[in-house]
């Protein structure tokens, strides 16, 4: 269907940073995506435990490092009760090995700060695509 995205979309955004989650709520809004917000991973968590179903959230997009819950908890938890929802982490990190051990624990892409607003919207776009085609095959 096009690069547009589903109108029932919903992406999590995980930041501790109240800025990023802004400008990422904004520009996602903009391009029709309904967003939640989490300031760190216990928030996250505590939002996925509420959804009332396990494709409730079409993707998200996660800082790398957090207060409270780190990324491996977070990345734990959707795994085990939301096993089709893809993970983005946006980190400032610049690391080498950073894609592999991310690889390694189900991220499905990571976005390095500052995120141009492009990068954002097609990391998200190709995301919530992959989430469509893991709910058919589940259902399948």
């Amino acid at each position: 269907r096009g690069g547009e995205p589903s109108m029932s979309a919903t992406v999590m955004i995980v930041d501790d940073d109240g800025d990023v989650r802004q400008v990422v709520r904004l520009v996602l809004t903009k391009a029709g995506y309904r967003v939640v917000e989490a300031a760190d991973g216990e928030a996250a968590i505590a939002l996925l435990k509420q959804a009332s179903s396990p494709d409730e959230f079409a993707t998200i997009l996660c800082d790398l490092q957090m207060p409270k819950v780190g990324r491996a908890e977070v990345i734990a938890h959707l795994r085990a009760h939301h096993p089709t929802v893809p993970f983005v982490v946006i980190t400032a990190e610049r690391e080498f090995l950073l894609t592999e051990i991310l690889g390694k624990q189900g991220v499905c892409d990571y976005l390095i700060k500052p995120v141009s607003k492009e990068k954002l919207l097609e990391a998200v776009r190709v995301s919530v695509r992959l989430h469509e085609l893991r709910k058919q095959q589940r259902a399948s």
